[in-house]
């Protein structure tokens, strides 16, 4: 893997900030935004981002009522999984027959029904650039600490 494609956006060290052992952009960078591809704006983000939150919604909201009736039905069932493909990734959720927790001030015991948990996985591609910049990393951290 060539070393020119570590860091193929081009940022510097100055482009952020250490405190307290974690790095961030520095104060007003807005390096996301800047260095967005042409022809995509902030605002078509955020619109794909809302697109995604209502299509998880829609897709928890059928499938939960599915899975409700699964459950209902099957009595020796205690979960049901959806799992459904997006253009780049996955929406998968778990809905529990019964959820158990407990409350940690009190220690009481507390059951809910049908919860569950929602995971939204992204695939990049072939994730060049972060095979790149992670093989760059790695011969830089050998050379120093090796």
């Amino acid at each position: 893997m060539s070393k020119e494609n570590h860091n193929p956006l081009g940022f510097k060290p100055k482009d952020f900030e250490l405190k307290d052992g974690v790095i961030t952009p520095k104060e007003g960078q807005k390096l996301f935004e800047k260095h967005l591809p042409e022809g995509i704006s902030v605002k078509d983000v955020r619109a794909l981002d809302e697109y995604k939150e209502e299509y998880t919604g829609s897709v928890i909201a059928v499938t939960g009522e599915m899975a409700i009736d699964h459950l209902k039905k099957n009595k020796d069932v205690d979960r049901v999984i959806t799992k459904c493909r997006i253009i780049n990734g996955e929406i998968k959720t778990v809905f529990n027959r019964e959820d158990k927790s407990r409350n940690p001030k009190t220690g009481k015991a507390i059951i809910k029904h049908g919860r569950g948990r929602v995971s939204i996985t992204t695939n990049l591609g072939k994730r060049k650039s972060i095979a790149n910049a992670r093989e760059h990393i790695g011969a830089m951290a050998e050379k120093a600490f090796g």
